[in-house]
């Protein structure tokens, strides 16, 4: 499976130091989720380990080489990313929109083959997109739409996935589905990264836990570790971590 490894990340717009001097190592079978108040820096540096912006300074590296020398078509077939806020520009199907995702894998003439087609279908299975499969993407619900992007990240099998606020809009049942998918993915071996705000699904299904603030790494933890002095450190606030068997519950005072 693919480690990625960000080295000294900075990035700079205008006059913001928007990332400054992020380090972090991403190992296969982890799931890794990035957390942070408005500003932090956290959408930034998911484009960046995702290699969609290239870095003032600092270096991401995929199985040892650089992104920047890695082929688009190549780094297609090994990383997904589902972006904050993505949108459906063109009213083709919702199957359509998830296959998609298959594209860096598919010849350039010729149909879909029957396995690839199996893909999309347990794709949509799984997204609980069944009943939508031929409506317009352009007619979805926000929640929708959300599901249906994360079908088209998760359809092509990556060895990384980096998805940005995978639960904003998704109701609470469709909320904690994408995270048991995204952990099913790190159980499997893959590497998988996340931005979240939602604390309490973010620390009852991530591995380890990167906390930005003002554009530095403030915290690299395992989940676990997290505690209420980082979360006040973190975002301003008092608050009460409760753990149990059920999963992760943050109270704030």
């Amino acid at each position: 499976m693919t480690r990625l490894v960000a080295a000294n990340i900075t990035m700079t717009r205008g006059r913001k130091r928007v990332l400054d001097g992020v380090s972090a190592d991403f190992a296969p079978g982890t799931f890794s989720v990035v957390i942070g108040p408005n500003g932090a820096g956290k959408s930034t540096l998911m484009a960046i380990l995702a290699g969609l912006l290239t870095p003032d300074a600092g270096a991401v590296t995929m199985g040892g080489v650089a992104l920047a020398r890695i082929a688009p078509k190549a780094l297609a077939q090994q990383r997904a990313f589902l972006p904050q806020n993505a949108r459906a520009e063109w009213p083709i199907s919702v199957e359509r929109l998830v296959a998609l995702g298959l594209t860096p894998h598919l010849p350039f003439f010729g149909d879909i083959a029957p396995d690839e087609k199996m893909k999309v279908e347990a794709a949509l299975v799984a997204c609980d997109l069944i009943g939508l499969r031929e409506q317009a993407a352009t007619t979805l619900s926000g929640g929708e739409l959300a599901r249906a992007m994360l079908a088209r990240a998760l359809v092509g099998d990556p060895a990384l996935l980096l998805v940005d606020e995978p639960t904003a809009g998704l109701d609470p049942r469709h909320a904690l589905d994408a995270m048991v998918r995204l952990k099913a993915r790190a159980v499997a071996g893959h590497s998988v990264i996340a931005a979240v705000h939602d604390l309490g699904l973010a620390l009852s299904f991530a591995d380890r836990v990167i906390a930005l603030r003002g554009g530095k790494v403030l915290a690299d933890v395992a989940s676990g570790d997290v505690d209420a002095a980082l979360l006040r450190a973190l975002y301003d606030v008092d608050a009460r971590i409760d753990r149990d068997d059920a999963g992760v519950a943050v109270r704030y005072l």
